[in-house]
């Protein structure tokens, strides 16, 4: 859900003033949709909504995580590029089950690259995460529980600040993967939302369009009209037990297994 073109200062969506821009302490460099990976986007005000873009006053604070992106690196550095993406997620459907899970200290850096990714995912990732050392498509499963988590720790952040999370949409070239799907549900807990239209920066481009030419009064009406919803990914409360209690061993023992 980002975009990597970066507009001049001329062309700030105009919907929003100085003193709003001043209000929600937005920096106009990142304003959406004009989003690049990494960056950090916004702030959260009264409550917070994950929209494809930003509604009115209600942001999230945080930072686009491709995790799409590191799994084709992933796939790349450790394959030799010899398998397409679909083939190195086929593989990596076909092993896993919820007892697949193990923690152990990275003893190589695998993402040494300048990548744009959350530093302390980034973090994570090199020091300990979870899958079987020896086996490339578990820690592929590695990466993307480790990004899930990572949000799943955002959403837990947001709530401590008395923040409603009230819907959560996916979009991208993954939405359509409903085994991704899946594990990001369970391990977030929430359903998820898969838009209809799966370019996001598209679609929020033309709710601004729309609200600039007066057609809705307000970016909510534009996007409760124009965003079409094409399923609704559930969670199983079971799966989420299960990585919850993992988890939480995992985050209470880690020196314990790091030492180990």
């Amino acid at each position: 859900m980002f975009n990597s073109s970066c507009p001049s200062l001329s062309y700030i969506p105009f919907i929003w003033n100085n003193i709003e821009l001043k209000e929600y302490n937005l920096d106009t460099s990142k304003f959406p949709p004009f989003l690049r990976m990494g960056e950090i986007v916004g702030q959260v005000t009264k409550r917070a909504l994950i929209y494809p873009y930003f509604l009115d006053n209600l942001f999230i604070i945080g930072r686009i995580v491709p995790s799409g992106y590191l799994l084709q690196l992933l796939k790349d550095r450790l394959f030799q590029k010899e398998k397409s993406f679909g083939e190195f997620l086929e593989k990596i459907s076909a092993i896993y089950t919820p007892s697949n899970i193990y923690f152990y200290l990275n003893k190589k850096e695998l993402f040494c690259d300048y990548i744009l990714i959350d530093p302390q995912i980034k973090n994570n990732l090199n020091e300990g995460i979870v899958g079987k050392l020896d086996d490339p498509l578990q820690i592929g499963i590695a990466i993307l529980e480790s990004s899930y988590f990572s949000f799943y720790n955002r959403m837990l952040n947001l709530k401590s600040c008395k923040r409603d999370i009230l819907d959560i949409f996916v979009s991208g070239t993954n939405s359509d993967n409903l085994f991704l799907n899946k594990l990001k549900a369970n391990i977030i807990g929430k359903d998820l939302k898969i838009f209809e239209f799966k370019h996001s920066e598209i679609a929020g481009n033309a709710i601004l369009a729309f609200c600039c030419l007066k057609e809705f009064s307000n970016l909510e009406d534009a996007f409760k009209k124009l965003v079409k919803i094409k399923r609704i990914v559930s969670f199983n409360a079971n799966m989420h037990e299960i990585y919850l209690e993992k988890y939480h061993n995992y985050v209470s023992n880690f020196n314990l297994f790091v030492n180990s």
